[in-house]
């Protein structure tokens, strides 16, 4: 059963999930929050990324990658923008497109083709916090 994410405060779980097992390491609190409400609130989804070096928001333990695609990682998507706040959300992005806190008033905004359906965002939503 899919929440419809209505921002209401519905559904917003600090527990641990059990998905991907070790995930939670090198993460940051608002990361960690993200990761556990999207696995309490989807429980379709079955994989995650966070910690990885390399530089960007991931070395830093400050972005979550939720392995999804269609439909599904729109609802996720929207979800995520609309509890932001909440979680110190700074930028989401799925399907080459860009959503930021930062330039909130222009919503999903296109971004340059980087050259796969992972560069790309179309088999995962990446969302990074403050």
């Amino acid at each position: 059963s899919e929440r419809n994410g209505s921002g209401d405060g519905q559904g917003i779980s600090g527990a641990p999930c059990a998905k991907s097992s070790g995930i939670e390491s090198g993460l940051r609190a608002n990361a960690i929050a993200v990761y556990r409400a999207v696995c309490a609130n989807y429980p379709q989804v079955s994989s995650y990324g966070g910690y990885r070096p390399g530089g960007g928001l991931h070395s830093q333990g400050r972005a979550v990658d939720i392995m999804i695609s269609g439909p599904t990682g729109w609802n996720i998507a929207h979800w995520l923008r609309a509890n932001a706040a909440r979680f110190g959300i700074q930028e989401i992005i799925y399907q080459q497109k860009i959503w930021t806190t930062q330039r909130a008033g222009e919503g999903w905004r296109p971004m340059s083709d980087r050259g796969g359906t992972t560069a790309n965002h179309f088999d995962h939503v990446h969302v990074g916090v403050h």
